[in-house]
This record gives C-alpha cells, structure tokens and sequence, in this order.
C-alpha cells in the first residue's frame, strides 16, 4: 500500500515548496507541467496534479487548474460519451443559464460588472473536473494508482505539518491551547484542509478495508492524531455524524426492498418522537454552551440566518429568483465588497484597480456583522461558530429560492445516479462526501473552499464514469 520511494518523492516536492513557498517561481512550473501532461495524455498524472494544486500553499495554483480544465472542455471537439455525464451536464447548464440570466437582470439595478466572472472562477470552475472525466474512458486513468497517489500524498503533508510545524510549536503547548494548531498545516496553508486531504485520501482503504490490513490502521492513527493537533473539530463532528446518516443510509435503505424502506422510515420516525422528551435538555446545554453564538456577543452568523431568510430584507423577487451570483455572501462577492467588508492583512485581496461593489443587502445587513473590532476577536472564539460566512445562506440569497433549488437538485441526481454502481466503495465515498459538504455548508464556504470542491466533483466524475461503463458492459 504504502511504498517508501513514492513517499520520498513526495516528500521532497513539498518540502521544496515549504522552502521557496514563492507563487511567481512555483506558478509557471506546475502551470507547464500540467499542460504537458494534458497535451500528453498522462491522465493519471494530470488528475493528481489537481490534488497538488490543493496543497502548494495557495489558491491561485487551484483556481489556475480548474481554468485549464475548463478551456480544455471548451476547446475539445469530443463530446459527452458518458450517458450519465450528458444528463448531469445538461441540468448544469441549466442552473449556469439561470445564474447568467440573473447576473444580467442585476446589472440593471445594482451594476456588478465582475460579480458573475469571479463567481465562476470561485465557484464554477472546480465543477471541470466532474465533466472532464466524463469526457474519458476508464482505460485512460487507473483508478486504484490515483487512489495510492492521493495516500501518500495525504501521509507526506501530515509527516511536514509533524516534523515541521508541530513539534516546533510544541505538542504540549498545542494541547493546552487548541488555536496554536492553527499552525499544523503542511504545504495547504489551512489546517481543515489538511484534515480534508486526510480523510478523503484513507477513505476507499477504510471503506474497502481487508482484515489484517494493520497499514492502514497505523495511517488512520496517525492522521487522527494530526487532526486533533490542527483543532479541527467543526468538520471532526460533522464527518461522525455523516458517517451514520451514510451508514444507516446504505445499511437500510440503498438497493433494499419497499419493505425494508418502509420499515427504515416508520422507524426512524418513531425514534424521533420518542426523542423528543430529550430535546429540552439537549437545548438548554447548547444554549449554556453556545449561548454567545446564538443570542450573544459572538451572534454574528445567526443574525446572517436571520436576515437570509427575512422576507423584509430584500424585495420578494430577489428572495424568490435570487441577488445575482457573486452579489452577496459568496466569496465573490466579499471580494467586491471590499469598501465595506473588513479585510484581514493575510486574506486575498483584489487588485486596487478593480473598483469595488457592493450590494444593498451587503451595505445593509452583512458589512455591519463583520466589523474590524469582530474580526479581531477571533482569537478568542470560534471563527467557524461566530463570523458571518456559509455556503447556505450566500447561496440562497444570491440564487433565490428557485437557484437554490436547482442547485441541490443537481447534487440529488449527482447522488441519485451514484448511489446505484456496482462499485459499493465509489458509492459511499460520494454519499459521504457530498452529505459532508452539505452539513458543513452551514457553518462554513465548503461550496467555494477548493479542497472540499474538488474531491467531491473528482469522486462524483469517476462515480459516474464507472457507472456509465459499467451498465454499457452489462448490456453487452
């Protein structure tokens, strides 16, 4: 499973990154190679390429790769083969239409030149990766040596964030004070995406797991140790409690008869009324525990959800058909709106000639949540719980509830499609990741986050091409 030369390769490229960590020397190298991987039809390596993107230290390295895809499929003359890939496509370029109509209706009233352009780059583009392996055959990649590639990868980040970062803070420190593993980061530049990576490269071993298979064992270990280290605990609870839903989901319900469905739901009914009598005790510890988040001093993002879902913030045809993409929320629009959102010295930010814009909804509601003095006060709180930012109310406002729709309606038949392959490990790992992002999608960006982004559209593509090739075999 693990071999040592591969992991020293890794090793060495990221700890080369560690040390330059310089965008105009790392760009144009990882640019060309990937090109000439592409222009080449190295596949295999093409595809890890894209997982490297995740970990050089910045976003422009992604968001440049995602672009190339996106050109690639634009200028390729070979059409969708991949029948599921075609149906997928189709209702994508339906809720690409619908954003495009509405960021044209918006100009009118609020004048967002870039709004739609950086909403694509931030939000579009990452779904290349599901149409371009729709655009393969499986003999063109090998499933199972990208999957090797992505374990040590996962392994060479936690060994860096270990060595080089960690022990240097110290572990006893870190341990008495969670917010210093903010450091424990490998070449990802954030610790929840190190865990990410983590996670989603262990996954087909767990899920596919062999008794006896003590490796792979001792690599789950060993990463569940550099998560708690990097305090990732938001997406630890929300990853356990996926789990189950994933597990109850295929254990009752996937490929089962009406009968055995019938009985999951009277079931799971009937548990959730009789859990009710623990409701009220449960609440009144959240409200101890969390008090200043939901009605206190750190109250920021539950205002977010108040005024998202207020029908007396916005006119209702903006509630019903949507702001416009990168207008309000997303981090497109937070881009924009850098005359009244505060911005951090370390967040990426615009050039000073692109002018910015801001929304109404931006000037009246979100810019007053997150002020100068609440960002600063970060360092007492929890960022996750507390600042105003999350995939579900920008989307709703800047999609409207018919977007909105589409959208989820889209990751339903992403899910739908996927959940009937033969391929059982391919299977869970897209319910698990799709139904991770969408838990997480109410604390934090997860639908604008790269890392999350990527692996949930690179498993739904090899999902669906897997199944395409799959039935087309059986009708044989």
């Amino acid at each position: 499973m693990v071999k040592i030369k591969t992991l020293f390769i890794h090793l060495v490229l990221f700890l080369a990154i560690f040390l330059v960590d310089q965008v105009v020397l790392i760009l144009p190298l990882f640019v060309s190679s990937v090109l000439y991987f592409l222009a080449q039809k190295k596949y295999n390596f093409f595809l890890i390429a894209g997982v490297y993107s995740l970990c050089l230290g910045s976003e422009i390295y992604f968001y440049a790769y995602s672009l190339i895809l996106v050109i690639h499929l634009i200028l390729t003359k070979k059409t969708f083969q991949n029948i599921y890939v075609l149906k997928i496509s189709r209702l994508l370029l339906l809720f690409i239409g619908y954003l495009f109509l509405s960021y044209i209706v918006q100009l009118f009233y609020n004048y967002s030149l870039l709004s739609f352009p950086l909403f694509f780059v931030t939000f579009l583009s990452p779904m290349g990766v599901l149409l371009f392996l729709g655009k393969l055959n499986k003999t063109n990649y090998s499933k199972e040596y990208i999957f090797q590639q992505i374990l040590h990868i996962a392994i060479a980040q936690a060994i860096i964030a270990l060595l080089l970062q960690a022990i240097p803070t110290g572990i006893g420190a870190i341990l008495k004070r969670p917010t210093l593993g903010d450091v424990v980061v490998g070449t990802t530049g954030d610790p929840t995406d190190l865990s990410i990576l983590m996670i989603f490269s262990v996954l087909p071993f767990l899920i596919d797991f062999k008794r006896g298979n003590l490796k792979i064992i001792i690599i789950l270990v060993f990463f569940i140790v550099m998560m708690v280290l990097n305090d990732s605990k938001t997406h630890l609870y929300a990853l356990l409690l996926v789990s189950i839903c994933t597990w109850l989901i295929n254990r009752f319900f996937i490929n089962k008869s009406l009968i055995t469905k019938s009985l999951f739901i009277v079931s799971a009914a009937t548990l959730s009324v009789f859990a009710l009598n623990y409701v009220s005790d449960f609440t009144q510890r959240v409200e101890s525990k969390y008090g200043d988040y939901i009605s206190g001093r750190y109250d920021a993002k539950s205002r977010y959800y108040q005024y998202t879902f207020s029908l007396d913030t916005r006119p209702f045809t903006q509630y019903v058909f949507g702001t416009g993409p990168g207008t309000n929320g997303t981090r497109a629009a937070n881009a924009l709106a850098y005359d009244v959102m505060y911005k951090k010295d370390n967040t990426v930010q615009l050039p000073g000639f692109i002018p910015p814009s801001s929304s109404r909804f931006t000037k009246d509601y979100i810019s007053g949540l997150f002020t100068e003095e609440y960002a600063e006060s970060s360092n007492f709180r929890s960022a996750v719980l507390g600042n105003p930012f999350n995939s579900i109310c920008a989307l709703f406002v800047e999609f409207g509830i018919v977007g909105f729709f589409l959208f989820f309606l889209f990751l339903f038949q992403c899910i739908k499609n996927s959940i009937q392959l033969k391929n059982n490990t391919l299977s869970k790992i897209i319910l698990f990741s799709v139904l991770t992002n969408i838990v997480v999608s109410f604390l934090d960006q997860t639908f604008e986050t790269p890392m999350p982004m990527h692996f949930m559209y690179f498993f739904i593509g090899l999902g669906l091409t897997e199944k395409h090739f799959s039935d087309a075999f059986s009708r044989l």
